[in-house]
């Protein structure tokens, strides 16, 4: 077993910086199309955001959208990738993961060292859709599988492409976990440290680390996600090591999370019976164009409820629609030149470009955006870009209670691997 670990490292430095395939170009390193690399951004680094022709994905464990994309290594459990391709032809897609870093950079472990199997699947045979204009074939794939599995635990991303031509599609990022030693986790509220967001939740975790575990302070590091944002992981950096089993971890106060984040909701699950929030539906257009009342900021705040659908749930029956959702927001007050807003939401996987950005109309002084949504339950929010800054605070309510989610995510540096294994995992919701 020792003489096949040297051998595969042997193999791992010769083949260190050099890929089997092509590596993703500069233009798609971390980057949403037309802009700039965001900071703050709700997408992990290299992650790749979908054209329009892909729509209505979801990525998640088991079998209910809203888990997050974790489960533990070798338990046959699964995760489910479910798209819609705007497309009325048949089409195949490849599939590869990648192994990544605690903070979401490149491992570089080769694909023997991470994959059980098969370093490639297939994803074929959707159903194609009754709906029209526009007409989608919708694609399930579930893994692992028994030709496309894993080695080691960690952070992964998962990327689709084309069969044909080998074009990175899209990109979505899971993680698998190894249930190795036990967290304990608590919030401290914090008052005070923003003008606009006067509650933060400062998390701390505790750590009871496994027997092999031997240097926790410099092998272990701990991070954490609220709302599933994983581009936002935070990570922990004031320790506490005064126990010799354990490590206390938890992050500064300057890097504490807002403890009121909100969300705004989108229900269509049917255009012809929607809210009063809807105020036109136009069926001449194709697709159907749908008028949205206005939204001001910092009045009817709506906050989050069991039944938040931050990460979105598009009708799964073959004859659902896709709409043109028209959004309208009222000019804010502290927008500087140069900046941009964009209107984002589960609808378009949190991703930020040039297809959500909002134009502002001097006649109505309300900035708009047209959005493709399928019919569906989904929540978004407004953000401002400031030059490479993404700023999602400026343009939501700040006083309202909601709930959070947070996961607490234990990494352990193997330095024969050379690489992070994701020891452990805990989910919180806050209230």
């Amino acid at each position: 077993m020792k003489a096949l670990l040297i051998f595969k490292l042997l193999i791992l430095i010769v083949l260190t910086g050099c890929s089997t395939r092509e590596a993703l170009t500069d233009n798609n390193r971390g980057r949403q199309p037309g802009l700039p690399v965001l900071e703050n951004s709700f997408i992990v680094q290299d992650q790749k955001v979908p054209s329009e022709e892909f729509r209505s994905i979801q990525f998640y464990a088991g079998a209910n959208p809203a888990t997050a994309p974790i489960i533990k290594i070798g338990t046959g459990e699964t995760f489910t990738l479910r798209f819609d391709h705007l497309s009325a032809s048949n089409e195949m897609f490849t599939v590869r993961a990648e192994h990544r870093n605690a903070d979401w950079s490149e491992s570089n472990l080769f694909e023997g060292f991470y994959m059980r199997g098969q370093s490639t699947d297939f994803i074929s045979d959707p159903v194609q859709s009754t709906a029209v204009a526009p007409n989608y074939m919708h694609y399930t794939y579930r893994f692992p599988n028994r030709t496309f599995n894993f080695l080691i635990s960690g952070n992964y991303l998962l990327h689709v492409e084309d069969y044909r031509t080998g074009e990175l599609l899209f990109s979505v990022p899971f993680m698998l976990y190894e249930d190795q030693g036990s967290i304990e986790f608590f919030i401290e509220e914090l008052f005070g440290l923003d003008s606009r967001h006067f509650l933060h939740h400062q998390p701390f975790a505790t750590y009871i680390h496994p027997d092999f575990v031997m240097m926790p302070d410099q092998d272990i590091s701990i991070y954490f996600v609220q709302n599933q944002f994983w581009g936002r992981a935070r990570e922990a950096t004031i320790r506490d090591l005064s126990e010799s089993d354990r490590i206390r971890m938890h992050v500064s106060r300057e890097d504490a999370f807002p403890g009121r984040y909100e969300f705004r909701p989108l229900r269509m699950q049917n255009i012809d019976n929607l809210p009063t929030d809807f105020l036109e539906v136009r069926k001449d257009t194709e697709p159907p164009t749908i008028i949205r009342d206005r939204d001001v900021i910092n009045f009817g705040a709506t906050p989050l409820s069991l039944g938040s659908n931050r990460y979105g749930s598009p009708v799964s029956d073959r004859d659902a629609r896709y709409a043109r959702v028209v959004f309208y927001l009222d000019k804010p007050d502290n927008i500087s030149a140069g900046s941009s807003i964009h209107v984002t939401g589960a609808f378009s996987n949190w991703s930020v470009t040039e297809n959500n950005r909002m134009r502002y109309n001097r006649d109505t002084n309300q900035f708009e955006a047209a959005i493709l949504v399928k019919e569906g339950l989904y929540d978004y929010k407004y953000v401002i870009i400031e030059g490479r800054t993404l700023d999602d605070l400026r343009l939501t309510d700040s006083f309202a209670d909601s709930r959070q989610e947070y996961h607490t995510l234990i990494y352990y540096r193997d330095l024969q691997l050379n690489a992070d294994r994701l020891l452990n995992i805990r989910s919180d919701f806050t209230r």
